[in-house]
């Protein structure tokens, strides 16, 4: 099992090193025309520019990978998540079928994915609080993530949940927009008043909101919320 944030780090480091021993041998190529540098010189100028181009090569793909999000989706390609995702749940086993609701936040740089979220209540406030504590791991095409939760109930206690995700392909996807819009998942609660039960999920994702109240508004229209009754 590895997190898909290593596969994805690691081959930027591949593309970087490549470019890196690209730029040494063309530079140690031009310095061994200039007679007034010997070998050794040579060698501690190459082995220099190599450090400090590698470093300014990560600087800038992070500075671009942050700060937009062409380049953001183009280094997650089919796992760019990042954005906001409404996500309506049943309960394994629950003969009623009852229907619960919430939203969860991606948030995703050069160097992983981080999620908030929280379950809501039939009036709409918060019921249950999310914050993961792992990295996403690819578990043979099923993408786990340890979270850590709170009960409004009880908000002082700490519980766990593990959701294994299953991403559904854009069916507008292109080159650069392969990313999921949709997700089916399974979530196991651990502690807490909800311990030992499956969470059947599926989520939506939310593309031009920007912020938590954006998708609760979207939330009360399709339920049809009025929060005067």
């Amino acid at each position: 099992m590895q997190t898909f944030l290593s596969s994805r780090f690691q081959a930027l480091n591949i593309i970087i090193l490549i470019v890196v021993i690209i730029i040494a041998l063309l530079l140690k190529e031009f310095l061994s025309t200039v007679h007034q540098f010997d070998s050794l010189v040579s060698s501690f100028i190459v082995i220099l520019v190599s450090f400090v181009s590698y470093g300014s090569l990560i600087g800038l793909f992070y500075t671009a990978v942050n700060n937009n999000s062409f380049f953001l989706k183009l280094y997650w390609r089919k796992l760019y998540l990042h954005g906001f995702w409404y996500y309506k749940y049943t309960i394994e086993g629950d003969a009623s079928g009852k229907e619960y609701f919430g939203i969860w936040k991606f948030e995703q740089d050069l160097y992983g994915t981080k999620i908030t979220g929280y379950g809501l209540s039939d009036d709409f406030k918060t019921r249950t609080r999310l914050t993961s504590v792992t990295q996403i791991i690819d578990n043979n095409n099923k993408f786990e993530v340890t979270n850590l939760k709170t009960d409004a109930v009880c908000p002082d206690a700490e519980f766990y949940s593990k959701t294994s995700m299953s991403f559904w392909t854009n069916p507008q996807k292109s080159l650069f927009n392969p990313h999921p819009i949709k997700f089916s998942a399974i979530t196991s609660i651990y502690g807490g008043i909800s311990s030992g039960k499956n969470h059947l999920d599926f989520f939506v994702k939310v593309e031009n909101a920007r912020s938590e109240d954006c998708v609760l508004e979207l939330l009360k229209q399709q339920f049809n919320f009025n929060e005067q009754k």
